[in-house]
């Protein structure tokens, strides 16, 4: 795979007008290898139902304080 890769990576250079480099040797090379988009996206989706059920906005408030959006 890492061969077609490459090829890839050359064609992007060039139309970017910059290095690119694709690995695809190392795992976890997706942007959500944490997790934290799904699991942001879950809450999303939660929160999205809390209120159509009429759940207070200030529980919602309450729910994204125990999120680190620091780290």
């Amino acid at each position: 795979m890492q061969p077609i890769v490459n090829v890839m990576a050359e064609e992007a250079s060039a139309k970017l007008a910059s290095a690119v480099t694709i690995d695809v040797v190392r795992p976890a090379q997706a942007f959500d290898a944490g997790g934290r988009a799904r699991a942001f996206g879950a809450m999303v989706q939660a929160l999205t139902q809390a209120k159509e059920a009429g759940l207070d906005p200030q529980a919602g408030e309450d729910a994204l304080s125990f999120i680190d959006w620091a780290d």
